[in-house]
C-alpha cells in the first residue's frame, strides 16, 4: 500500500511518496545507467519464482523494443527490475500506486507489472508528457498482469502520479483502460481510484463515464483504507507550501496520535494482520526556472524515524561518474549496500514510537542541518550539490551512531551512508 503526495509552488513542483510492503522486503534506492544490467546478472535480484514465471519473461521482451537513454535515480524492491518511484536525468519524476478494479477490468496472469512500466517510462521519457503516452501505449498492448506480493498473491492495477518542472498528471488504468488528468495545484493519490468523469482525456471518450464508480473495487478498497488515507493527504497539503519540509511532514504522519500500525497510517509500521511497513520513502523536487532535480530519501523503512538525506539527481549519463567515485550508489549492487547502517537503526526507533527524549532530539538536529545544507538547491551548481550530500552524509552517519548507542544496537561499521 502506498501514499503520494505532490506540491506545486511558484518556483518548483516537488512529489514525494511512501512504499509499504512487507516488513522482510527490502527496498533499495539507487542510480540506474543501465536497463539491462539485471538482465545480464539476474543475481542482482532476490530470488521470487512468480515475478520469475511471468512478468519477468515479458519484461525482457519489452525492453529490448526501447532505447532507454536516460538514467534514473529509482526505488526498486530487492527482487523486482521496475521501480515504486524514480526521477530520471531529464527533471521527470514518476510514483506509482496500486489500485484494486472489480470484474469490469479483470487482472491478467502474466503481463507487466506497474512498477516495471514505471520504470520503462523514466528511461524512455523526455517530458511528463511523453512518459504518460508511453505508459498508456505499454498498458493498452502489452497488459498489466503478474503478482507484485513478496509473500502470496497480490494483483492490482495502477495510477500514477507523473512530473515534470512544468507538468503534472494524473494517470489511472484499470486493465486495458485508462483516464488521465493534467493537474495545476497540490495533489495526492492513494490505493483507490481518485477520477471520476473529470478527466481530460480516457480510452472511452464516445461515452464519458465516471472512472472511479465504474471501475473501482468496493470491498479491497474499504479493506486497504485507500479512500481514508486519500482524504487526509488533500487535506493535509491544502495551503501548504512547497518545500521540503512540508513534504517530510506528511510523509511521516500516523493520522491519529494513538495508533501507528496497519493501513490506516501515512508513515506505515507492521501490525500482526497486515506485516506491513513503510518500507522507503522518497522526496523529489524540480525547479521551474533552473531546470534541476533534487532527490532526499531515507533509504530505510520508517521515514516517522529515518533521516531524509540529499540525492544529486544528475543531468546528464556523464556525471555519473562523478557519483561513483565519491560513494553514491551507481548500480543495483552498490544500491543494496548503500546505508544499510539507516535500515537497520530506523525500525529500532519506530519501535518506540519516537518516545525516547533523545533519539528524537537527534532526529531533529539532522534534519535541521539536511534544511540548511539543500536549502538552495534549485541553483545549486552539480559539483556543489554532490559536495553538499558528501557532507549530508556525515552528520547523517553520526546520527545514526549517536542513536545506536542510545538503544544499544548493533550494526556492521562497514557500511556507512555513501559507503559502498
Amino acid at each position: 500500500m502506498c501514499d503520494t503526495i505532490t506540491l506545486k509552488g511558484e518556483t518548483c513542483t516537488l512529489i514525494a511518496k511512501n512504499s509499504d510492503r512487507h516488513t522482510r522486503e527490502r527496498q533499495y534506492i539507487w542510480y540506474a545507467a543501465d536497463p539491462f544490467e539485471e538482465c545480464h546478472h539476474p543475481e542482482l535480484l532476490e530470488d521470487h519464482i512468480s515475478y520469475s514465471a511471468t512478468s519477468w519473461k515479458e519484461l525482457q521482451q519489452v525492453l529490448k523494443r526501447y532505447d532507454h537513454p536516460y538514467p534514473a535515480l529509482v526505488s526498486t524492491p530487492s527482487w523486482m527490475w521496475g521501480a515504486e518511484m524514480g526521477v530520471n536525468t531529464q527533471g521527470v519524476a514518476i510514483a506509482s500506486e496500486p489500485v484494486f478494479s472489480n470484474s469490469r477490468a479483470r487482472y491478467q496472469q502474466s503481463g507487466l507489472l506497474g512498477d516495471d512500466i514505471l520504470r520503462i517510462a523514466l528511461h524512455n521519457s523526455a517530458t511528463a508528457a511523453l512518459a504518460r503516452d508511453l505508459i498508456i501505449d505499454l498498458i493498452v498492448h502489452h497488459g498489466q498482469g503478474g503478482s507484485s506480493g513478496y509473500l502470496g498473491k497480490l494483483h492490482h492495477h495502477s495510477t500514477y502520479l507523473i512530473t515534470d518542472a512544468q507538468q503534472t498528471i494524473i494517470l489511472e488504468s484499470a486493465g486495458s483502460h485508462w483516464a488521465w488528468k493534467q493537474v495545476h495545484h497540490s495533489t495526492s493519490l492513494s490505493d483507490c481510484y481518485s477520477l471520476r468523469s473529470d478527466y481530460d482525456r480516457s480510452d472511452q471518450m464516445d461515452r464519458p463515464d465516471d472512472f472511479k464508480g465504474s471501475y473501482q473495487d468496493i470491498f479491497h478498497s474499504r479493506m486497504v483504507k485507500g479512500d481514508y488515507r486519500l482524504a487526509y493527504t488533500r487535506s493535509a497539503i491544502y495551503g501548504r507550501s512547497a518545500d521540503l519540509d512540508t513534504a517530510r511532514s506528511i510523509m511521516r504522519s500516523h493520522i491519529t496520535a494513538y495508533k501507528h500500525s496497519g493501513v490506516g497510517s501515512i508513515c506505515m509500521h507492521p501490525d500482526p494482520i497486515s506485516q506491513l511497513q513503510t518500507t522507503s520513502s522518497m522526496i523529489v523536487g524540480c525547479s521551474k526556472e533552473t531546470g534541476i532535480s533534487q532527490a532526499w530519501a531515507t533509504c530505510a523503512p520508517c521515514p516517522c524515524s529515518a533521516i531524509y538525506f540529499p540525492l544529486p539527481v544528475p543531468a546528464s549519463e556523464s556525471s555519473l561518474s562523478l557519483l561513483e567515485e565519491r560513494g553514491f550508489p551507481v548500480g543495483r549492487a552498490a544500491g543494496k549496500r548503500f546505508a544499510a547502517r539507516a535500515r537497520h537503526i530506523a525500525p529500532k526507533v519506530a519501535a518506540l514510537h519516537r518516545r525516547h527524549e533523545d533519539v528524537r532530539a537527534i532526529l531533529a538536529m539532522t534534519d535541521r542541518i539536511m534544511d540548511e545544507k539543500t536549502l538552495g538547491w534549485e541553483t545549486l551548481s552539480w559539483e556543489n550539490a554532490v559536495d553538499i550530500a558528501d557532507i549530508c552524509y556525515t552528520a547523517c552517519n553520526a546520527a545514526y551512531a549517536e542513536i545506536a548507542h542510545i538503544l544499544g544496537a548493533r550494526y556492521d561499521e562497514r557500511y556507512q551512508i555513501g559507503d559502498t
